[in-house]
């Protein structure tokens, strides 16, 4: 009787698993083998970001996607160009936009 009964519950447990295959690493519907991002669970289906994050639905992984800042109520800040040595040789924002880097001859490299 035990037996029978442990039999309907685990056939009724398989029955309503999630459906995820053993080569879909993080679950998001996308095989390993296709999937650009496999260890980060996404929505994207274009090319280049195939089961990558799409934050905003449009099927395009956020990666490929450029971040638009609004300027209009921002607060000029002067560069400290001597921190970098000789002139400022390099600069670019973080990927999530939170932070800025400058770098100059000095080899170093200044983040704002």
């Amino acid at each position: 009787m035990r037996k029978a009964l442990f039999l309907t519950l685990l056939m009724v447990c398989v029955l309503f698993a999630p459906i995820t295959s053993a080569l879909d690493g993080d679950g998001d519907g996308y095989d390993d083998s296709i999937d650009i991002c496999p260890f980060a669970a996404g929505s994207a289906n274009s090319t280049a970001g195939m089961g990558c994050p799409d934050s905003d639905g449009d099927g395009l992984a956020d990666f490929e996607q450029t971040i638009m800042h609004n300027w209009g109520e921002s607060i000029r800040e002067n560069t400290d160009y001597s921190s970098t040595g000789s002139g400022v040789r390099g600069m670019a924002w973080a990927t999530n936009g939170t932070q800025f880097y400058a770098g100059g001859g000095n080899e170093a490299v200044q983040v704002f």
